[in-house]
């Protein structure tokens, strides 16, 4: 069995106390960094989550990852 894994270094915004990011939910400065983290593994976007969840787990229970390219 091959192992898929994806390992990017993508950085996250970096902004201080009031600064310009302080209308920004920190849950969508994180979503930023996973579309990109998503995009440069070249997993395509229109796989749905019902897709995704589908698929057999490549790791142990203790990492799961699904094989996302596998569900076209």
């Amino acid at each position: 069995m091959r192992e898929v894994v994806i390992v990017e270094a993508v950085r996250t915004p970096v902004g201080k106390r009031n600064g310009v990011f302080r209308e920004k939910h920190p849950v969508h400065l994180a979503s930023v960094v996973l579309d990109e983290v998503v995009k440069r593994a070249g997993i395509e976007k229109h796989l749905s989550l019902e897709a995704l969840a589908a698929l057999k787990p490549v790791f142990k229970p203790d990492g799961v990852i699904t094989a996302g390219m596998r569900a076209k």
